[in-house]
C-alpha cells in the first residue's frame, strides 16, 4: 500500500482489497464524471442505497454492507465528525429484520478511516462500528484494521491528534 493520506477512494480501496483478502467477493460504488456540455462536468455517487461503499458476500459468513468514511474528532467516537453522518444514513434506510439475531444473515458497518503519525511515520487503520438492526444500536469493534505503518494501540488513542 501506498503512504497517500486513508481517505476518499484511496480508503474504499484500502477496505475492499482487505475484505477480498479475507474471502468476501466485493462490490465497490464507484463515482461517475459526467461531461453533459463543453466545460461542465458533474460527479454522481452510485453509493448502494445513496449510503452504502461496499456490498460484500461470503460463502460462511454472509452478506457485510460497508459505509467507509473518514474519522475526525475524537478516536472512536460515534458522535464526531463522518461517522455520526455516516451512521445517520445507514440508519435511516429500512433494514429488514433478522429474527432473534443469533446468527445474522447480513451485517451492517461503519468504517472509519484513520490516518495518526508516529514520529516520521504515518499508521493509516480502520476502526470499526457494527448496527445492531433489532435493537438499532452501534458497538465499536475492539480490534483495529491496520492498513500500513506502526500498528496502533490503545494508548495511541487516547493521546490528542
Amino acid at each position: 500500500m501506498s503512504a497517500r493520506p486513508l481517505k476518499g477512494s484511496v480508503a474504499e480501496k484500502a477496505a475492499e482489497t482487505y475484505l477480498s483478502n479475507q474471502g468476501y467477493t466485493v462490490h465497490r460504488a464507484r463515482a461517475v464524471m459526467v461531461n453533459p456540455a463543453p466545460g461542465k462536468f458533474f460527479v454522481f455517487s452510485h453509493d448502494v442505497w445513496k449510503a452504502v461503499d461496499l456490498a460484500c458476500m461470503h460463502p460462511a459468513k454472509g452478506f457485510l454492507f460497508v459505509q467507509v468514511t473518514t474519522i475526525s474528532g475524537k478516536t472512536g467516537s460515534l458522535q464526531y465528525g463522518h461517522v455520526a453522518e455516516r451512521r445517520k444514513k445507514l440508519e435511516a434506510l429500512p433494514w429488514p429484520s433478522q429474527g432473534n439475531g443469533a446468527d445474522p444473515s447480513y451485517r451492517i458497518q461503519v468504517w472509519g478511516a484513520r490516518n495518526q503519525k508516529k514520529g516520521r511515520l504515518i499508521a493509516r487503520w480502520f476502526q470499526r462500528w457494527d448496527f445492531d438492526v433489532a435493537r438499532r444500536v452501534w458497538t465499536q469493534e475492539p480490534a483495529r484494521i491496520a492498513i500500513s505503518g506502526p500498528v496502533p494501540t490503545h494508548q495511541d488513542s487516547s493521546r490528542k491528534q
